[in-house]
């Protein structure tokens, strides 16, 4: 009879974790991994049954907003329950720290997993794949490079918009890859920001979040997202995950050549968030939200 037990990952488990991101084809490297395990070390679990290695998940404390991510069985083990079980295990990590809302996104295939254990379906969230070129920039606003001072006033605004405190994600995002972050500010005042860094292959954009209001609104997402572009290789491949309710950022997106690789569906456990959708130009990745 077969045993399955549920424990905290370990940095000794990045290589095994890695190489069952690489069997489904899904784009972490080492680095991202390590920095899951850095956000919430008590709220990244794996599976095992009989001693082997079988599933894992990750999942982060915002507050009142929780996120799970990166869940995936072994196909060895599928269909056993362990998924479930993994699952059930975050959430409870989650729900014992406060928190009402728990989202993820969800690859079709699986989602009727999430919606047997009480998540419900929000919207899609489409991923765009397009290659970095040098653009000119035309509007002549001012767009600065982050540093290390900025980033309460980073966390702040982009609190106002996902709804969680994200600073210690967006520090390490940050710290990552200073030279691929940027903000554009008016009388002291943030209009909006974008962080970039590299994955195993190409590198992703996101988070990009501007503040939702007037005619420039579309200029500086456009501006910011292009300053980022600027500052990677030409030829590499840029990867964004774009919620559905995010025209402008589709827009940009399509008027840049990029092409929608997939959809994947947002969806919620618990409370119904208030929000501001329009202003979430682009997700810091399914895995974070």
């Amino acid at each position: 009879m077969s045993q399955t037990i549920v424990r905290l990952a370990r940095r000794t488990d990045v290589a095994s974790i890695c190489e069952l991101c690489k069997d489904e084809h899904w784009n972490y490297s080492v680095r991202m991994i390590e920095r899951l395990l850095a956000y919430e070390p008590k709220g990244c679990f794996l599976a095992e049954v009989n001693g082997e290695f079988a599933g894992q998940v990750f999942s982060i404390n915002y507050g009142k907003i929780g996120w799970i991510g990166v869940l995936i069985v072994n196909e060895n083990y599928r269909r056993r329950g362990v998924g479930t079980l993994l699952m059930k295990h975050s959430i409870r990590y989650l729900l014992g720290l406060g928190v009402e809302t728990i989202r993820l996104e969800a690859v079709p295939e699986i989602a009727n997993l999430y919606r047997r254990i009480g998540f419900v379906d929000e919207f899609h969230s489409i991923r765009f794949l397009g290659t970095s070129r040098r653009q000119e920039l035309l509007s002549g606003l001012s767009i600065e490079r982050m540093s290390v001072k900025e980033m309460p006033r980073i966390a702040d605004f982009d609190r106002e918009y996902f709804g969680g405190d994200r600073m210690r994600v967006l520090k390490r995002l940050y710290q990552a890859s200073p030279e691929l972050c940027f903000y554009s500010q008016e009388d002291s005042q943030i209009l909006g920001y974008i962080i970039s860094y590299e994955m195993e292959t190409g590198y992703r954009i996101g988070p990009w979040i501007c503040k939702p209001h007037g005619v420039r609104f579309p200029v500086i997402a456009r501006e910011l997202l292009l300053t980022c572009m600027n500052s990677i290789e030409v030829g590499t491949k840029i990867y964004v995950g774009v919620p559905e309710t995010s025209n402008t950022a589709i827009r940009i997106l399509h008027n840049l050549g990029f092409t929608m690789t997939a959809k994947c569906i947002r969806m919620r456990f618990g409370k119904r968030l208030q929000e501001k959708p329009k202003a979430v130009l682009s997700i810091s990745g399914p895995e974070s939200g």
